[in-house]
């Protein structure tokens, strides 16, 4: 799907042709915009977020237990939400040779809770543009958007990555190869047994996951998230899908209790593959 509308002059962007040419994996004429979604109008919205949907989304992520989509998006990307329901945001990529129109080929999606945390859920490029520097461009605008948000008022920042030792020989290179790109960003693993809930009614938990935790902001030598912060995370992330009561919850919430005030996270690499 092309988009053709003009884009809004409230968006981050930055032309390709600043761009070092080791990262300049497309034509010098080209722009890429860097577009927030909640800030669109609706019809556009949706238009582009469906773009990202079927375009870019759809070809990084197969699991239909971990997949969301448009239609579960676009309700949580308005304001003044039910409490228990977090805010859902999305940044898309596009590619244009004009300062109109263009084609969508990446996209972040991150979701505020109620406990003052987030969520990176998604984070996806479409095959040809990888390893250009698109990645990181888009977790940047995620990151200034936090802070916008955030003000003065403290935040952590967790995702989810795929176990490797519970992917098929055939996907264990992919799987390693997100796990650096994640560390390269900041993220450390959270030493928990972690389970995503489930995403939908018909939908399955997760165990094949694992929880990671955003170091980059921090000074800390052994750094990680304090117990009781990730315990109220853990509590909106299940209250938002409807499982506040579910026993994966619990066990988490158990595992997360010790003594000590803060849970010792541990670096992405060889020791987790």
């Amino acid at each position: 799907m092309v988009i053709g509308t003009p884009w809004p002059e409230l968006v981050w962007g930055l032309w390709n042709a600043n761009m070092p040419d080791r990262r300049r994996l497309w034509p010098e004429r080209y722009c890429l915009h860097i577009v927030p979604l909640w800030l669109e109008p609706p019809e556009r919205r949706e238009a582009l977020c469906r773009a990202f949907e079927q375009e870019v989304y759809r070809t990084c992520f197969d699991n239909p237990d971990q997949m969301e989509d448009t239609a579960t998006w676009l309700p949580l990307m308005q304001e003044n939400l039910p409490t228990e329901k977090p805010r859902v945001f999305i940044i898309a990529a596009c590619l244009s040779q004009t300062a109109s129109g263009g084609r969508i080929i990446g996209g972040v999606v991150f979701e505020h809770y109620s406990c003052g945390d987030w969520l990176a859920t998604y984070l996806a490029i479409r095959p040809e543009h990888r390893r250009s520097g698109l990645g990181r461009m888009l977790f940047d605008s995620m990151l200034r958007t936090i802070e916008a948000h955030a003000g003065q008022t403290s935040w952590d920042l967790y995702a989810e990555a795929e176990r490797p030792d519970c992917v098929t020989p055939e996907r264990l290179a992919e799987a390693n190869a997100r796990l650096q790109a994640l560390a390269a960003l900041g993220f450390r693993r959270v030493p928990i047994a972690y389970v995503q809930p489930k995403l939908a009614p018909d939908k399955e938990s997760a165990s094949d996951l694992m929880l990671l935790w955003y170091a980059g902001r921090s000074e800390d030598e052994a750094p990680g998230p304090e117990r009781t912060r990730l315990a109220a995370f853990l509590q909106c992330f299940y209250a938002a899908l409807d499982q506040p009561a579910a026993s994966s919850l619990r066990l988490m919430l158990n595992e997360s209790s010790a003594n000590t005030p803060k849970i010792a996270t541990e670096p992405l690499g060889a020791a987790h593959t």
